[in-house]
């Protein structure tokens, strides 16, 4: 990827809230940003300046959501069961070399978003049985708690949430506790998937089906 150059000219007053944003900050290798410095503080100027600065922290903010996003993938798990359209939009994180499972990323007994940055959403296209229990067709917010024999699985009702930031558990449509099971091997990255009888998560050592009709 070709290399990007970027220069911003800042007044004395905002030099150390951009450098200690950039020193502070896990920018990508292929975005370096050089700063030079202008003391004509005084000048009319300064609104235009400082509009420079926020873009300048906006685009960090920007690059360090990027570089998660990639780290993380989007991804769709999609399919049919007993006549209903399924569609799962999460996030794939991966272990790489972690313990992520039952480790410090995704505590056992703890609410998780189910994947990773936004809050892994279940689609619906009509009304469908999960574990015996009536979810009526729609979107909804799918969290889980993990355990070592097994997980909760949860419909909540807000489905526009950033990770578990938000979560109110009074808005649970549907929880129901499934058994966890081992793989057939390793699974790296974080995956799920909609079966004939049912929708799969497997990450690790982890494996949860959860029974729909």
């Amino acid at each position: 990827m070709e290399r990007q150059d970027c220069t911003l000219v800042l007044p004395k007053p905002f030099r150390h809230v951009l450098c200690h944003n950039i020193v502070n900050s896990s920018i990508n290798d292929n975005l370096k940003p050089s700063i030079s410095f202008d003391n004509s503080f005084n000048k009319p100027t300064i609104m235009k300046r400082f509009n420079v600065l926020m873009s300048a922290i906006v685009l960090l903010a920007s690059v360090q959501a990027c570089a998660q996003n990639k780290k993380s993938p989007k991804a769709v798990a999609e399919g049919t069961i007993g006549g209903a359209e399924i569609k799962i939009n999460y996030h794939q994180p991966s272990a790489r070399g972690r313990t992520m499972i039952g480790g410090e990323k995704v505590p056992y007994g703890a609410v998780w978003r189910t994947g990773a940055n936004n809050a892994t959403t279940f689609e619906t296209s009509s009304d469908i049985k999960v574990g015996g229990e009536t979810l009526p067709k729609g979107i909804y917010g799918l969290y889980t708690i993990p355990n070592k024999e097994e997980w909760t699985v949860i419909f909540n009702s807000v489905s526009d949430l950033w990770g578990k930031n938000g979560y109110d558990e009074s808005k649970d449509v549907l929880r129901l506790k499934v058994s966890s099971s081992k793989p057939e091997a390793h699974v790296e990255t974080f995956v799920i998937s909609v079966e004939d009888d049912g929708m799969v998560l497997a990450w690790e050592n982890s494996e949860v089906k959860v029974p729909i009709e």
